[in-house]
Formats: structure tokens, C-alpha cells, sequence
């Protein structure tokens, strides 16, 4: 909530942060990455962790386990797939932008967990979602702060905001929802809901989790 009066004030609002403006951009990047330079960063980088994992950015590097480029007919997004043994195989639309070194970096942790679970059954590889992201948020982690160690100025604020979009998804605007769904279905054990009721729960949810940091009356009952 502190970081969404932040943006607020950063954005030139008056109190919290109006419901249209959450992934306004703050910062500007001043580099455009290349393929083979987000490679490089998150290969050297993963070595100060881990010569092992450093080692199998580089395996998945030279045996072009990788789809990075835009085409046409190709989602966006970013997607990481085990396919036999210890190999994965990771698909995504490289833009030349930091938040593609993040994601090549995030994508390459799936790919590591993936290596790690070889040896163990199928019904053991099936992981829920809180420990399936747990390395690729952890090798994401390792480059952001890479990259903060070595970033100023405007470059520096939009990997910062980035990180902390991020973060603000996941504990705020995901919890909204867990919040959401877990009332409609105590409601619904009762009877139907009307459609004014989901968008009264909806605004319920919301202000139980983004509370302050949310601008009065733009809350999103849809």
C-alpha cells in the first residue's frame, strides 16, 4: 500500500493511487538488450551463486533449448516445459528490455527446478504453485539485483518498478481474488447470486487488500 501512495505521488496524484493508473509506467529504460547480452549477464551472474546453475544457463544456451524471438502467430508471454531427463525447453518473446532478461533468467530457474526433480517420480514432480516458483523467483531475484547494483537514475527506477509490480500482484491484487472466490462460494451454498452481488464481493475484496493504497470509489467491481 506504501508503495502504491509512492506511485500515486510519483504519477502527480493527490492521496492514493487511482484504480486506471496501477501499471502506469514510472522510468524510463535508456539500454536496449540484445539476445546474446541478456545471456552473457545471466549466465555470469548466476555464477556468483552457483557454478552449477551457471553452468546449465550456458548447457541450454549452446544446445538452443531457447525459442526467443517474436513471430508472427506467436503468443506473448513465456512458458518453460521439462522434456526428458534433465532438459526443458522454454518459449518467449524477447523484447530489448531488462524485463526480458528477468523473465529469460525466471524461465532458466523452472528449467533448474526441472533438473533438480530428474530423479524423482511423476506424481513428485507434480509441485504446487507456491514451491513450483520458488527457483525461477529466485534466479529472478539474482539479476534484479545485478542489475540495481549497477543501474541509476531513470533505468534504475523502472527496474524497481517492475520489481515491486511485481510484488504488489501477487500479495495484493492475487489475495483480492482468493478473498473474492471463497465468498461466492460460501454465498453460493445459500442460492444464486445476482450480478450486483459478485461486484459487491469483488469491491469487498478490494478494499480488504488494497485498502489506502487504492483511490476512493475507483475500485473495479468487475
Amino acid at each position: 500500500r506504501r508503495y502504491l501512495r509512492a506511485k500515486s505521488r510519483a504519477l502527480g496524484h493527490e492521496g492514493a493511487l487511482p484504480w486506471h493508473d496501477l501499471f502506469a509506467p514510472l522510468g524510463a529504460e535508456s539500454r536496449a538488450w540484445t539476445v546474446e547480452e541478456a545471456k552473457s549477464f545471466v549466465q555470469r551472474h548466476f555464477g556468483g551463486y552457483s557454478s552449477k546453475l551457471a553452468d546449465y544457463a550456458q548447457r541450454s544456451f549452446d544446445e538452443r533449448w531457447i525459442d526467443f524471438m517474436p513471430r508472427s502467430g506467436k503468443r506473448d508471454g513465456a512458458f518453460c516445459a521439462p522434456i526428458r531427463n534433465d532438459e526443458s525447453r522454454i518459449l518467449m518473446n524477447f523484447k530489448p528490455s531488462f524485463g526480458s532478461v528477468s523473465t529469460l533468467a525466471h524461465e532458466l530457474g523452472h528449467g533448474y527446478h526441472n533438473l533438480c526433480l530428474r530423479e524423482r517420480t511423476s506424481l513428485q514432480c507434480d509441485t504446487p504453485m507456491t514451491l513450483a516458483e520458488t527457483a525461477s523467483i529466485f534466479c529472478e531475484t539474482i539479476i534484479k539485483r545485478a542489475a540495481l547494483a549497477q543501474s541509476t537514475g531513470t533505468d534504475r527506477l523502472a527496474i524497481l518498478e517492475a520489481s515491486l509490480q511485481g510484488a504488489f500482484q501477487v500479495v495484493v491484487d492475487i489475495s483480492s481474488r482468493f478473498i473474492f472466490e471463497r465468498a461466492v462460494f460460501e454465498r453460493r451454498r445459500q442460492r444464486a447470486l445476482l450480478p450486483s452481488e459478485f461486484c459487491d464481493l469483488m469491491r469487498d475484496a478490494q478494499a480488504q487488500t488494497y485498502g489506502d493504497g487504492l483511490a476512493p470509489g475507483s475500485d473495479h467491481r468487475y
